[in-house]
């Protein structure tokens, strides 16, 4: 087990399901716990109908894998190899780091009613940004409520 899986605040259980019945939960997701583009990559796996799917359904951003640092869940690009810009997001409907080509989508939700005030900075590397989110998890001023 990895020391970012002891630090969470929870750990996913998955459940037991037999066989036969597992077409009842047809989705999961998977949760990586090792940072951004670590070797061997960790991760967990949550199943619908789990009290931790929902959080982190509605914290995943589209063409993000999600990424759970300290028990908060953070995006970072799907695709490797971008090009900067990126804008990292501390505190807003989600938080990660995004690529410029998904930053109007994400700036967009971020000003969605409703949602608390956004905390967003460009960034010239995805391992700054995700260094950023992890300061911000740990001195507890990353949020995405």
């Amino acid at each position: 087990m990895s020391t970012l899986m002891t630090q969470a605040h929870f750990i996913f259980p998955t459940p037991r399901i037999p066989l036969n019945e597992r077409s009842a939960y047809p989705l999961w997701l998977s949760i990586t716990t090792t940072p951004y583009m670590a070797e061997p990559e960790e991760s967990v796996t949550v199943h619908e109908g789990s009290i931790e799917f929902e959080e982190a359904a509605n914290a995943m951003a589209d063409e993000c894998s999600l990424y759970l640092y300290r028990g908060i869940f953070y995006n970072m690009p799907a695709q490797p190899n971008l090009k900067p810009p990126f804008y990292c997001v501390t505190r807003g409907r989600y938080i990660g780091v995004f690529p410029a080509y998904l930053w109007n989508d994400v700036k967009l939700e971020l000003r969605t009613p409703g949602n608390y005030v956004a905390t967003f900075f460009a960034v010239r590397s995805l391992v700054v940004g995700e260094q950023k989110v992890h300061r911000a998890i740990r001195r507890r001023l990353a949020s995405s409520r």
